[in-house]
This record gives C-alpha cells, structure tokens and sequence, in this order.
C-alpha cells in the first residue's frame, strides 16, 4: 500500500496485491476491515477466513466431468501479445451509450434479456477481433468471464473468506462467425458461457489443477474480462467519506476489468481498461473500433480505412469529425502539453493524416488599414496533407469558403469528379 498526501489536503490510496493471496472481493473485505477499524471499532465486524484448503480442496480422487475451453492451449496464427505492439487505454460507457446497446439488440430483431456487462464485454469481444485481425478467419477465439463462485450452497463458503473464489468459463467461437455475427448472438455465447457455472462445474475446475498440475489460463485469443462495478470500492470510507475510486491502473493484453466511473461531466458509466493493437504508421485503434465507437456516439478520433470511410455515407464521416473535436477538453490540451515534453516535441502524423485548419472566423478581411476593408486573398497555397478553409467571394459576388487542395494531377481530376458527383447529386434533388 503506498499513500500519497495532497498539498492541498486529502490523499490516494494505491494498492497492490498479489492475486494468488486474494480476488477483489477478498481485497474489499480486508479495505472494510481498515475502514471499521480507523473508525474506532475493536476487531472487524467480518472475521477474516483464509483455510482456502478446507473449501476449494480437489475431490478423491479428482476427476475433470466438465470441458474447460479456459484451460485449452491452441495455437494462435500471430504473436499479438508482444506489449510493445500494444496501446492501453480505458474505455468510458456512459448510461445513453449503453442504451444505445441495447437498442441496437432492439432493432437486429432480438428479444433477448441481458445484463449491463454481458452487452459491454459482447461489444467489445466483437470489436477487440475485429481490430486484432486474426489472420485465419476460423481462428478459434474465447472470452473468459471471471465469475464469483460464493453462495453456492455445496461450497460452504464463509461470508469472511478473502482468498480467491472464482472460475472463469471460457465462450468459444471462431473469428468469421463473432465478427460478422450480430451482436444478439455474442451476447448469447457469453451467457451460455457463464450458465455453465454449476457447483460441478466449480469442483471440475478444482480437479482439474490437481491432475494438470494447476496449468495456466489459455492466452491464444483468450480475451478474459472482470466485472468487479458491483464490488463497492468507492463507498470505502476510511475516516473521509467515500472515496473517489481510480479503478485498475491499466490492463494486460489479454486481461481487462469493468469499473464504475464518474466522468468529469459528472456522468455515472462503466469504465473498461482495455489493450488494443497499434495499426502500421503508429496509431491505436481499427476502423471497426472507431466505427463501433462512432455509433454509440463515444468516438476518441477521426480515424477511419479508406475502404469504409470512401463508401460510407457522408453521415458517417460527419460523426467521426465531430467525435473528434469533442475531445478537445482542458485535460486533452493539457496531455498535450505533456506529450510534447515526454516525447521530445514529435512532429505530427503526416501519413494518410488530413489537417484542416478553419480560419473563416478569424475575420482577416475585415481589416483596415486605412483603405476601408481588405480584399482577403486566404492562404497562398496548401501543402499535400495542410489544407485551409477561408471565406471567399468570387467573380459573381457570391459568399462562399475556398479551401485550396494540394494532390498529384490525377489525383484532382478524380478529386474533382468525385466532389461534383457527390454535390451535383444533391443540387438537383433541391
């Protein structure tokens, strides 16, 4: 445990453990227990349980009566595990996103019934496939779903036990069928997976790492996700009120975590740690990441592959345009800032990466030297990825914006048929 104190009061609380000790529910109960403490009490009100030997023991002789995908080494096509081919970042699913999800169950036909977290981690399952790119199209790929193994009456758990109490049964499929597949039918698999969870199901799991002499979790393609929102961490109260819980630092390649979160709009959501892939030319992220993003309005960039972004509908790509000016927070400025320093001032992308700037506001033809009102010529030229958007008035004295366009000359003439194509289309339909 590490304790930072702020200059302007308060402090946080960082903590780490060991998961072969105890899971979150273990680690929750042992912050209650300083919790009851500092505030006076003698002994906690939960006596601690460990004896993880007399309630999770193997039977005699042990026998594996169930199929565990979870513990299944397949071979996998690509090395995508390699952390510096990785990016981390956290993804924040806000109330209107989440019901955006489940409309999208709505109208795919289905009538389904199903939890918060079924639908967030099916999102993600899909896209996280999509955007690593299996190679072969019948890749066998898995989601394991930790789940909580107290209150089953055969167990006999104790309410104090803090070691680990968990099996995480694995929902299988292959890469063609989860990513074309809608997404009423990832969340069937994850709910399939997780019916599996039997009391025999629990005692196979503990059979198992006796006769396989406790194998590790599968990681080809093994994506495994926790749900710990429902855990309380930001209701420990350790003589400060409640505490504003940071979550997971970050997640593993293969590992995330579901927290609740507060953003700083002051919009309680479910925030997901998550690793993705780096794309050639150094950006995180994939087309169906940011297409799936774009469509439950939580889009981070503008970023799209020019097969989906040239036959879209401009409704498309007006989103991710406009997803994207919206990050520009007082945090976005400041992490750049940062990043400039960090990184030894990096120029930016200048692969396939479109800069526009918009000066049509700036009012430069409204200045006067003394001649009245200047004629304002705009910028002189653009460069092949600079463009500019200036206000103009042409030979007819019509009001518009000129953007000037740098490309190779048969780039414009395809430029230019496009543009009229696509304009021309809407000017007759007025």
């Amino acid at each position: 445990m590490q304790v930072t104190r702020f200059i302007f009061g308060g402090f946080a609380l960082g903590i780490r453990v060991n998961h072969t000790m105890a899971d979150a529910y273990g680690m929750m109960q042992f912050l209650s227990s300083i919790s009851e403490l500092m505030k006076g009490a003698s002994a906690p009100s939960i006596s601690p349980v460990w004896q993880r030997e007399q309630y999770l023991i193997a039977r005699s002789p042990p026998r594996i009566t169930c199929i565990h995908h979870e513990y299944e080494q397949i071979p996998q096509s690509i090395d995508f595990m390699d952390s510096d081919k990785l990016f981390r970042t956290a993804i924040f699913f806000t109330p209107k996103v989440i019901q955006a999800l489940y409309n999208h169950l709505s109208l795919s036909g289905s009538s389904q019934r199903c939890s918060r977290f079924d639908l967030i981690i099916a999102c993600l399952w899909k896209i996280r496939t999509n955007a690593l790119n299996p190679s072969d199209p019948d890749e066998t790929v898995r989601l394991s779903v930790l789940t909580n193994v107290r209150g089953k009456p055969s167990l006999n758990i104790p309410t104090g036990y803090c070691g680990n109490a968990f099996v995480y049964p694995a929902a299988v499929s292959t890469t063609r069928i989860l990513c074309t597949a809608p997404l009423s039918y990832v969340v069937q698999l994850i709910q399939n997976a997780k019916a599996q969870m039997s009391e025999e199901y629990i005692k196979s799991v503990a059979d198992l790492m006796v006769i396989k002499k406790r194998p590790k979790y599968a990681t080809d393609w093994n994506f495994i996700v926790s749900d710990i929102t429902r855990i309380g961490f930001e209701k420990i109260d350790l003589g400060w009120n409640n505490a504003v819980f940071g979550g997971v630092d970050s997640a593993t390649s293969n590992i995330s975590f579901c927290t609740n979160f507060k953003n700083s709009k002051g919009e309680d959501g479910v925030v997901v740690m998550y690793s993705n892939k780096w794309l050639d030319g150094g950006g995180g992220g994939s087309s169906e990441f940011e297409v799936a993003k774009t469509i439950l309005g939580s889009a981070n960039a503008g970023r799209a592959r020019w097969g989906i972004l040239c036959t879209a509908p401009l409704s498309y790509a007006v989103p991710l345009i406009q997803n994207d000016k919206a990050q520009m927070s007082e945090e976005y400025n400041k992490s750049v800032a940062d990043l400039i320093v960090i990184k030894n001032r990096p120029k930016y992308a200048i692969g396939w990466n479109f800069i526009v700037s918009d000066i049509n506001r700036l009012d430069f033809e409204k200045i006067d030297l003394g001649w009245g009102n200047a004629v304002y010529g705009g910028v002189a030229l653009a460069t092949s990825n600079v463009s500019f958007c200036t206000n103009f008035k042409n030979s007819k004295g019509e009001d518009g914006v000129v953007v000037p366009i740098c490309l190779t000359p048969l780039a414009v003439e395809n430029f230019k048929y496009k543009l009229e194509k696509m304009t021309c289309e809407q000017l007759r339909r007025m």
